[in-house]
């Protein structure tokens, strides 16, 4: 009976420290309900309106205009996501943020499944809940990486898809004999998850490589099936970057920017910026990277009694982890690095940097989990299972939640900003379809809030922006040149 008494107590904390984490994604959701149109999204909307879905994808694949066509996965989904009305766009944070959590609850189930030999549920929950927030909460402009859709789809959704290809892979190993159908699947999940952007395809790569080689110097079983499957994905992935080569855009990114002749000055390059984004990562975000290694220690006295009884704790499998995930991870961040570098020749743009972060953020948690395991066995071995470890870890649940509702707060400034740029764009978007449902062809609208920094709003300008939205309303031209207060947002 009292154990009985003290597994639900346990398992009352976690439910408990999930919904915090997952009250906070909330949060974020909500915030991003406010979305709308900004920046690309006028443009990738014109294309649509004008050649449709398929002909849009092929008109930007073969156009230099407006928005890198090279990214055809990312012009694939922008464009249906374009049939939804501009209201749509704030539906997108919340899916992506389900599939990210989703995803990451799979692959936890199936590294419980192959070193603990149990699931451990609510568990995998709260880790893929944890470091989908904590990623976001370090990320350096969520907004952008997030909210806005032409920044979600190149750098957000390659983490989504490279989770799903990680699980399709991880499922297709279980098969005892190889199946064509799988195969063709894995090749087209691959060549669609390379297509978001050059950032998202240099990190599927990097992953995939160190993935191969690890299967062919190991004994694992069906190797044979596991390098066909693996080198399947690599042969996807490849033919994505084929495919965004060979467009016309990319040749103008290249020529329109301070293109580095010379690799091996590209690659010290990103080498010098995954140094500093690392350095910064792991200096200026000390509590963060401790509120890591403290969830780390709690995944490990909640497993640690079934690794311990499966006999794969060990002095080499330890230092394997250990060694493997630092130079995978160092690896994929440099990779991460090499487009902006090696196109731009910068450090990339804020928005970008939420895919070396993921992974940055995953291998911290990796390498506290199993550094905390190792120091476990190495001080005896005890069970973990015990009263005092395990009320330590739920004194850490419960600071986990209570510093998880915290950084919510932090986003609530910004969600009364969000709902008032919503409600002038929703008013100002009625307004352009009225005046261009009557044959107005050049429409005056007042300027709104810039809510995302770094995206161009709707000016006096007749370019740019204005240009792609005269498109997407379908007519010849759009000034935003009227001052807001001239407008009474209220009666409207």
């Amino acid at each position: 009976m009292e154990n009985q008494r003290n597994k639900g107590i346990i398992k009352a904390v976690l439910i408990a420290t999930t919904l915090c984490l997952l009250i906070t994604l909330g949060i974020y959701a909500y915030a991003g309900l406010f979305m709308r149109y900004s920046g690309d999204d006028y443009n990738y909307g014109a294309y649509l309106t004008q050649n449709g879905v398929i002909g849009g994808v092929a008109y930007a694949y073969t156009h230099i205009e407006g928005i890198q066509g090279d990214r055809f996965s990312t012009t694939i989904f922008a464009l249906l996501a374009s049939l939804l009305p501009p209201r749509g766009n704030g539906l997108l944070p919340l899916l992506a943020l389900i599939l990210w959590v989703c995803c990451l609850y799979l692959i936890f189930k199936e590294l419980m499944r192959d070193f603990t030999g149990k699931i451990f549920g609510i568990l995998a929950i709260m880790s893929s809940s944890f470091l989908v927030l904590i990623t976001l909460y370090t990320t350096p402009d969520h907004v952008e990486s997030l909210f806005w859709r032409s920044g979600l789809l190149p750098y957000l959704a390659p983490i989504i898809f490279i989770l799903i290809l990680a699980i399709m892979i991880t499922r297709a190993f279980k098969e005892s004999q190889p199946i064509t159908k799988r195969l063709l699947l894995l090749f087209l999940v691959s060549l669609m998850t390379g297509g978001f952007s050059e950032t998202g395809i240099a990190v599927q790569m990097s992953l995939l490589f160190f993935w191969f080689i690890f299967n062919l110097i190991s004994n694992t079983p069906n190797k044979k099936w596991r390098l066909q499957v693996i080198f399947t994905a690599i042969v996807g992935g490849v033919s994505a970057l084929v495919v965004m080569f060979l467009s016309p855009a990319i040749h103008w990114e290249i020529s329109d920017s301070n293109f580095i002749q010379n690799f091996w000055k590209a690659l010290s390059l990103s080498i010098y910026h995954a140094n500093d984004f690392i350095q910064c990562s792991i200096q200026c975000l000390p509590l963060p990277n401790i509120v890591i290694a403290l969830f780390a220690l709690i995944s490990a006295i909640f497993t640690y009694d079934e690794l311990e009884a499966r006999g794969v704790i060990n002095f080499h499998n330890v230092g394997f982890v250990l060694m493997g995930t630092i130079i995978v991870a160092y690896v994929s961040i440099v990779s991460s690095m090499v487009p902006s570098a090696f196109i731009r020749n910068v450090y990339p743009n804020p928005r970008c940097i939420i895919l070396p972060k993921a992974v940055l953020n995953f291998s911290l948690f990796v390498l506290a989990y199993v550094a905390f395991v190792g120091m476990i066995h190495i001080l005896g071995g005890k069970k973990m299972s015990g009263t005092v470890p395990v009320c330590f870890a739920l004194i850490l649940c419960m600071g986990i939640g209570i510093y998880s509702l915290r950084a919510g707060t932090k986003i609530f400034p910004d969600i009364l900003r969000y709902k008032t740029w919503a409600h002038q764009w929703d008013i100002r978007d009625a307004y352009i379809r009225e005046m261009a449902a009557q044959g107005e062809d050049e429409i005056h609208v007042p300027q709104i809030e810039k809510i995302i920094q770094w995206v161009g709003e709707l000016g006096e300008s007749g370019r740019g922006v204005n240009a792609a939205a005269a498109r997407f309303y379908d007519v010849e031209f759009i000034y935003a040149d009227i001052p807001n207060d001239a407008w009474d947002w209220n009666d409207e």
